[in-house]
């Protein structure tokens, strides 16, 4: 029984991977991609690199990500930051949101509009570097659907710096950047500051395939001849 448990799982194992290849997939990346040369900046609490998103109590800031035709789970999200300015206190946020949102500029683009997971990881990523952060549970990532990585901090002075790339368009997928810093107005995306609107924040997001509903099938239809293969063996 054992070994034809083995067998079994063995068999589902190489089946999905010959249908669908490696089940992870990465659908947006722009880390390791240039960035513009440091220029320190005033910002609350103290200077910050400008060639970076300030991610403070009054403003947030966001990278967009679209998937295609299949659907998946989200494994992680990493974001690459520059050293923190007045950090310690522990308040970093980072959530994936629907592109529900409107565009103050105009652009007609969408922009984040509803929270629908938070992700974990670290609550003071204050020194410089790539952070990962996690769904707290499952999170199905739609077809053809917008999403978008929102950064935010409620605590002052903390200051986040989200890097991001002189690239017109990351290494894989693509998706508008944007901020809001609480003036009534909502977010600003795109074309802001000079900065071209596909000039994405350092960000990669890894998911899993979810199988189609065809694979699903042939597999449900495959563990009947295995136990029929058990019994006349038996």
């Amino acid at each position: 029984m054992r070994d034809f448990s083995r067998v079994l799982l063995a068999s589902i194992v190489l089946l999905l991977f010959a249908s669908h290849g490696a089940w992870a997939i990465t659908i947006f990346d722009s880390l390791g991609q240039p960035t513009p040369t440091p220029d320190p900046i005033p910002v609350p609490g103290g200077t910050a690199n400008a060639a970076s998103l300030q991610v403070y109590n009054t403003q947030e800031g966001c990278q967009e990500f679209v998937t295609d035709n299949s659907t998946y789970f989200l494994k992680k999200v990493t974001i690459a930051l520059d050293d923190g300015v007045s950090g310690g206190l522990g308040a970093f946020n980072l959530g994936i949101w629907d592109s529900s949102g409107t565009d103050f500029l105009g652009t007609g683009h969408g922009a984040p509009g509803v929270l629908l997971t938070t992700l974990v990881g670290s609550s003071d990523p204050f020194a410089g570097g790539d952070y990962a952060f996690t769904p707290t549970g499952l999170f199905t990532l739609q077809p053809d659907t917008s999403y978008f990585v929102v950064a935010s901090t409620p605590a002052f002075p903390a200051n986040y710096p989200w890097l991001f790339t002189t690239d017109n368009s990351p290494a894989i997928g693509s998706g508008w950047w944007g901020f809001d810093n609480y003036d009534g107005n909502g977010w600003y995306m795109g074309n802001v500051a000079g900065q071209g609107a596909f000039n994405p924040q350092l960000m990669d997001v890894d998911a899993d395939r979810v199988p189609e509903p065809g694979t699903m099938a042939l597999l449900l239809t495959g563990l009947p001849i295995g136990l029929l293969w058990r019994k006349r063996r038996a």
